[in-house]
């Protein structure tokens, strides 16, 4: 009864780091560079500059030199490429390519955005769950996802 529950301050000095393991996560591709490159200019000026959280980019394809070396210049914080595994972006073999497809084409009539694209398929099954499986994240805690093209009001 004596005890009195730490408060967060408390709690917060006695982590080892008080800052949090925590990374800028984008998944983007060579040709969405400048869409890419508006969105981290937001987020350093008003920002990051000041914790330099790493940003850490994900493609089904490689990066191209253009997009590594702009996205380098954009920040003095650390800047990661990684392409995302075939088994994380590809159809599992357990799915019915006839039925997906037929769905597709369903989607598309019924007018449903990007719903009838292959690719936005797989993007959104990486982003539900495969991307925590990156060996690149498994130090980190905490993301912030940064899509291209967004604008941020601070």
């Amino acid at each position: 009864i004596t005890n009195t529950p730490k408060t967060w301050a408390s709690k917060i000095s006695e982590w080892k780091s008080p800052r949090p393991k925590a990374a800028l996560i984008s998944l983007v591709r060579n040709s969405e560079l400048e869409g890419m490159l508006q969105s981290m200019r937001q987020l350093e000026a008003r920002w990051n500059h000041k914790y330099m959280y790493p940003w850490i980019f994900f493609n089904d394809e490689p990066f191209s030199r253009e997009f590594m070396e702009k996205t380098r210049n954009a920040t003095a914080a650390e800047c990661r490429y990684e392409v995302v595994p075939a088994e994380y972006w590809t159809m599992p073999e357990w799915v019915d390519e006839g039925r997906f497809m037929n769905s597709l084409d369903y989607l598309g009539t019924i007018g449903v955005g990007k719903g009838w694209m292959v690719s936005y398929h797989h993007m959104c099954r990486w982003n539900s769950g495969f991307f925590f499986r990156m060996g690149v994240l498994q130090d980190v805690e905490w993301y912030w996802r940064v899509e291209p093209d967004v604008s941020f009001c601070f």
